[in-house]
């Protein structure tokens, strides 16, 4: 465009150039600086900013095709390969005989069933307008709401711009509201060139709310619009992607498609974050990977994988408990329970009371305190001394014992699956060294003859992650050895899984950790657990102590 077409392009108009989608406003709240003229007030939202048509390069698709050029025809229509044809581009040379032009088989039609049933001139954008004076009179029709004050743009001199293209016979020239504007031809070697103009539209021409565009080509054969913008600003493309700055939603980082996938109104390529939640795989088939929208963070939910829940008893049997004590908190067991000299549920808040101590058979009971409802399937018998602090006394049978017991069952053998990858070391004077790195599961396996005559059960695992202690053995012994935890880990992150397991024997002994052996008879006497025992039955005084097992999701 020559310095004198310049000067004649940008002089006042009595009117605004809006073109426009289905006739609906296209706002920007855009806020980045630019340089120079670029930059004029495109930090603020424009109340009159309006398309017609749609930025979409004529709706070609350009890949393969070729512009107007001598023989061979190889010079691509889209010279920046970014598959939008944009000002500095060509319309096709469709049947590559050289030129682009009416008869010759270049006409073409793209439109959307939108633009072809709009009424104020996107019907006329998308297609090639042939033969000549097919162009000529066609109209845009513009209304918008005039800006008050407290709008961004009142008060602020407005530009017409607009996007077409192989506009190459004189007169080429568009009226504003009565006010002819000369539009560039395009020169020699040009065949098909896509161009933009623009023009001032002074504030004081802003006021009536309509502006009537009407094309002047009566001799132009072959003529294609792509769209038309009423803006703040003439058309400036920082990045030449061909999207308009005050419209791209990535305005100075190339993005034709300006993909935005998480819908925040920032293009996906200058989006800092994630868009969509495959951006968040983490590569744990374990956890459920989420992008949380426009904040572009992404969240881990590892509620996938086997779930581990061994914390809601102190003491759970799927057969008898007899010789039962003091358990500070919940006992349940699937056959007969007899305690003498008791209390159960005394570390109990009042708040958790329900299903305190559950005999699926017969409840005997001497000497001891409940502190929570009890239940009973069979018959109950107390002597006076018992007394029932909190909660009351009922006949029924509120657990499926077969249920639960399917479910301890299948647990064990998914636990004793995993894969080790935790080091046992069993030392010559009698300590047995497991050491675990992994942040989530320690897989040990220990032989179950391994901890006789054992002075040290050491555990060294990170804070927060599981130790699973599969053992292995029809029988194993614990008496008079003690623990130490490293690491981070502590009772809450320990599991003892007896795999096979049917008598286990412990004596002046303390179990630190959940013990799970669905199979085997604990007979556990002088001593203590701090955490839970889930087992087929149990005969014994120890103790219990409320250190319930952390809940896990393990995968591997």
């Amino acid at each position: 465009m020559s310095a004198a077409m310049r000067t004649s392009l940008v002089r006042p108009l009595a009117a605004v150039l809006l073109l426009l989608s289905a006739c609906s406003p296209v706002e920007s709240g855009d806020s980045d600086s630019l340089e120079g003229t670029e930059a004029r007030n495109l930090g603020q939202t424009s109340v009159v900013r309006r398309l017609i048509g749609d930025i979409d390069g004529f709706g070609i698709a350009p890949a393969g095709l070729v512009r107007a050029t001598p023989y061979p025809h190889t010079q691509p229509a889209d010279v920046d390969g970014d598959g939008l044809l944009e000002p500095g581009e060509f319309l096709p040379d469709w049947n590559r005989n050289g030129s682009t032009a009416v008869g010759s088989n270049d006409d073409f039609d793209f439109r959307s069933t939108a633009e072809r049933a709009a009424t104020n001139g996107a019907q006329l954008t998308d297609q090639s307008r042939t033969p000549a004076g097919a162009s000529d009179g066609i109209t845009f029709t513009f209304t918008f709401p005039v800006p008050v004050p407290g709008d961004s743009d009142y008060g602020v001199d407005h530009f017409i711009n607009l996007v077409f293209g192989d506009y190459d016979v004189s007169p080429a020239s568009i009226r504003v509201d009565g006010v002819v504007v000369p539009l560039t031809t395009q020169g020699g070697g040009q065949d098909g060139l896509v161009q933009r103009a623009y023009a001032i539209v002074p504030w004081s021409s802003m006021t009536d709310g309509r502006v009537v565009i009407t094309i002047i080509a009566p001799n132009e054969p072959y003529l294609a619009f792509d769209y038309a913008l009423l803006d703040t600003d003439q058309i400036a493309d920082c990045d030449n992607d061909g999207i308009p700055d005050t419209l791209d939603n990535c305005r100075c980082v190339s993005n034709a498609d300006q993909t935005d996938q998480d819908h925040d109104g920032v293009g996906d390529v200058c989006d800092p974050g994630c868009h969509v939640d495959a951006d968040c795989a983490d590569g744990n088939a374990c956890t459920v990977d989420t992008c949380n929208g426009a904040a572009g963070t992404c969240s881990h939910d590892g509620s996938a994988g086997l779930p581990v829940r061994l914390n809601d008893y102190n003491l759970f049997l799927l057969g008898d408990y007899s010789g039962g004590h003091d358990v500070q908190g919940k006992v349940a067991a699937g056959g007969n329970i007899s305690m003498t000299d008791f209390a159960v549920g005394s570390g109990l808040p009042d708040s958790d009371l329900a299903q305190t101590l559950v005999a699926g058979g017969n409840l005997t009971l001497s000497r001891g305190g409940l502190w929570g409802d009890t239940w009973y399937g069979g018959s109950y018998s107390s002597d006076p001394s018992v007394t029932s602090y909190r909660g009351t006394v009922s006949q029924g049978t509120p657990i499926d014992f077969s249920a639960r017991g399917a479910e301890l069952s299948n647990l064990s053998s998914q636990l004793a699956s995993l894969t080790v990858n935790g080091t046992t070391t069993r030392e010559s004077w009698g300590g047995i060294m497991l050491r675990g790195t992994a942040p989530q599961v320690n897989v040990f396996q220990v032989n179950a003859s391994a901890f006789t005559g054992a002075t040290l059960l050491s555990i060294e695992a990170p804070a927060g992650s599981l130790a699973v202690i599969n053992i292995l053995g029809s029988s194993a012994t614990f008496t008079g050895f003690g623990h130490s935890f490293s690491g981070g880990i502590d009772q809450h992150g320990i599991l003892y899984n007896f795999v096979e397991a049917t008598s286990i024997d412990a004596h002046g002994y303390g179990f630190w950790g959940t013990v799970l052996a669905p199979h085997a008879h604990i007979t556990f006497s002088d001593g203590s657990f701090d955490g839970g025992i889930y087992a087929h039955s149990f005969t014994g005084n120890a103790e219990g102590h409320i250190n319930p097992l952390d809940e896990h999701n393990l995968c591997q």
